[in-house]
């Protein structure tokens, strides 16, 4: 999307790094539920991205209307307070990262399907004969499990399959 020219390289760094780190001269007006890394990414995302400019002021000023979208069980399915609920789909990503970084994953995996293609989050299912064919006596098959799961089952049908199942 960036070689497209949909996404700035900023935006994709900001997004990835969180911008530069300055020192904070903004006093976080809601402590107890805006961290301290929460409120220095706004004042940063506000400092450095046009459609956030203000955004400081907005949430010291509206901290009732923030504290909803905070509180939210799926805060990614929501609109931000106007005016920042006419923002771009990959700010509404930043921003939302710094007000709930918790909820990044599930949101940039909606973004990718969007913009993308569901292929794109789906893993594809696993071929065992392909893995076979690409597989010889000097290049095993390698089988990285996460917890619970059991491909023995498979492979002894396989190897029924191939009338190797007594070797």
């Amino acid at each position: 999307m960036t070689a497209r020219n949909e996404i700035e390289s900023s935006l994709l760094s900001f997004f990835l790094t969180g911008g530069v780190a300055l020192e904070n001269q903004h006093a976080n007006p809601a402590p107890e539920w805006i961290s301290e890394k929460s409120w220095n990414e706004i004042v940063r995302a506000d400092a450095a991205i046009a459609q956030l400019s203000g955004l400081h002021e907005h949430v010291a000023g509206n901290c009732e209307q923030w504290k909803k979208i905070y509180d939210l069980q799926n805060p990614e399915d929501a609109k931000f307070p106007s005016p920042y609920d006419e923002i771009t789909d990959f700010v509404f990503l930043i921003l939302l990262k710094a007000i709930r970084p918790d909820k990044i994953v599930h949101a940039v995996r909606y973004f990718i399907i969007e913009h993308m293609g569901k292929e794109f989050v789906e893993p594809p299912s696993f071929d065992l004969q392909a893995s076979f064919n690409d597989s010889s006596p000097t290049i095993p098959l390698v089988f990285i499990l996460s917890p619970g799961s059991d491909p023995m089952d498979n492979l002894l049908m396989f190897a029924k399959e191939l009338g190797m199942y007594d070797k």
